[in-house]
């Protein structure tokens, strides 16, 4: 009898082929190391095993081919995989949402917002640099796509969030086009309770610092809606989940 643990991995450097036929062989050696790594050293896999392998590209609007492949030999360097089934996954949801996230102080933040970013169906990253954005570390968007990967490979999304850099709230706003839902502290604007989403939304989440008088005329100019998260002061990271999840329930209705 196989064995399978759901083992899910998007491929980094190689792909398949969608065309690939039931019974044809692939091998994971070198060039997907990191994948390599985990099966020999992390899991520990067995021949008659089976894992799900996907392809990095996935910028087709949410479509994706699942490839289910049975492990047949193990070698100290490579694994041969056979294959046998394949399914192409759509994503069902009705609207593909974008975190827009000002830069925050610390980079497990970051990564822990990308994290549940990629949990709760968000399709799009923008990272901004605004005028009270301290980010003492170099950006590096190699790394943020891998965490990015591994939230999808956890979470069984069909998709992996692209990610953008921005010198400036300016710079977004010129090339952003999705309407915009600000959350503001201790307003007396809409609960997110009450918000109506009918199209895609770009969820914009301030610094620790808040917004400069600069970019808050930026934002009035640009006519974003506002939302009010509550009463209380609420720490970047929990204002971003908050309503990214809240987001994700009403884009669902």
């Amino acid at each position: 009898m196989k064995k399978n643990n759901n083992y899910r991995f998007y491929l980094r450097n190689t792909k398949i082929d969608p065309g690939l036929k039931i019974g044809s062989k692939i091998i994971i050696d070198h060039k997907e190391s990191e994948i390599l790594h985990q099966l020999l050293k992390v899991f520990r896999v067995k021949t008659n095993q089976t894992i799900i392998l996907f392809n990095e590209e996935t910028q087709y609007k949410g479509e994706n081919t699942k490839f289910i492949f049975e492990i047949i030999d193990i070698e100290k360097k490579r694994i041969i995989l056979q294959l046998i089934e394949k399914e192409k996954l759509l994503d069902n949801l009705k609207y593909r949402n974008t975190l827009a996230l000002c830069l925050p102080n610390k980079s497990n933040k970051l990564e822990f917002i990308l994290e549940k970013a990629v949990e709760l169906n968000i399709k799009q990253i923008a990272l901004i640099k605004s005028e009270f954005s301290y980010y003492p570390h170099q950006l590096r968007l190699d790394r943020l796509n891998k965490i990015l990967i591994e939230a999808a490979e956890q979470s069984e999304q069909i998709e992996i969030p692209k990610i953008a850099y921005y010198t400036s709230l300016k710079e977004y706003l010129e090339q952003e086009n999705l309407p915009i839902l600000l959350a503001l502290e201790r307003s007396n604007t809409l609960s997110p309770l009450d918000i109506c989403i009918n199209n895609d939304i770009s969820i914009l989440i301030g610094p620790e610092g808040g917004f400069s008088e600069n970019e808050i005329k930026m934002l009035t100019k640009n006519q974003i809606q506002t939302i009010s998260l509550g009463k209380s002061i609420l720490r970047l990271e929990t204002a971003a989940i908050l309503l990214m999840g809240i987001v994700n329930l009403k884009s669902q209705n």
